[in-house]
């Protein structure tokens, strides 16, 4: 999601420019964390009416002074500096019982009637999460047996059972 990381600046007079006119925008580095942003991530964005906030070409970042130069050839009037933020946060699996079931010395017991259901989510972490591609688990594996994709509640036959399970988001984090 684009997130602002700066002031927006209001810029005048609105025209065109030739030769190019340049804009230097100073970030505060505290100011980028605090939205997610790496300087890396940061970059001038300008906006204009027909097309909404636009990433200005030709940017040159200087991570030493924490300053961004932009050539611009016309002002639209509003810049600001923007960041995509990415989806950084491992998605988490959680384990339900439908039918009886207790907990006893750390571990889970469940009647042999009940299933086993996972659900996953991603956290929203500064306004972002690109949501849950799948998951995935696997029952009584040796270290090396794949895990199988998760579509729905399954049932365990009698017996202890070691149930493992993880889940994958569309950023490629994973559990």
């Amino acid at each position: 999601a684009l997130t602002l990381a700066s002031n927006m600046y209001e810029i005048k007079p609105e025209g065109v420019y030739d030769p190019p006119a340049t804009l230097t925008f100073y970030y505060s580095t505290a100011a980028l964390a605090a939205a997610g942003l790496t300087e890396a991530d940061a970059a001038v964005y300008e906006f204009f009416t027909a097309t909404g906030w636009v990433k200005l070409p030709g940017q040159t970042l200087d991570t030493l002074n924490h300053k961004i130069t932009v050539p611009i050839t016309r002002i639209a009037s509003l810049f600001g500096i923007f960041g995509e933020v990415k989806d950084l946060a491992v998605p988490v699996t959680e384990l339900t019982v439908a039918g009886s079931s207790w907990t006893a010395g750390g571990k889970l017991y469940i009647n042999a009637r009940s299933s086993v259901g996972l659900s996953a989510y991603d956290p929203v972490v500064y306004g972002t999460s690109s949501g849950v591609a799948f998951t995935e688990y696997r029952v009584d594996a040796a270290g090396t047996t794949s895990f199988s994709l998760y579509t729905s509640p399954f049932v365990l036959s009698t017996g202890a059972h070691l149930v493992e399970f993880r889940c994958h988001d569309n950023a490629g984090n994973s559990e």
